[in-house]
């Protein structure tokens, strides 16, 4: 589907999502390792470090060190989860 109107992108991907809602919810970055990809099973404080966009992650098998963030929103992921931007 089309983006409406005045939707601005940042990339070439998008989640999809519904239900966003405002949080001010806590959770450990620490915990979490890249779930896709190249960078598959690095921790995600590395792999965000210096990005300022997604990442797809799951939970560490085994965590590293703490690094609690506090979250601005959260959504459910609908199907079909994520797409690919063309802007032509």
């Amino acid at each position: 589907m089309p983006l409406p109107d005045g939707v601005r992108t940042s990339g070439r991907y998008a989640l999809v999502l519904r239900s966003l809602q405002k949080t001010g919810e806590e959770f450990d970055v620490g915990a979490y390792e890249v779930a896709i990809g190249p960078n598959e099973g690095s921790p995600l404080t590395r792999y965000l470090r210096g990005r300022v966009d997604k990442a797809c992650a799951r939970l560490a098998s085994v965590p590293g060190d703490a690094h609690p963030r506090r979250a601005v929103a959260r959504a459910e992921l609908v199907v079909p989860y994520a797409v690919l931007l063309r802007t032509d």
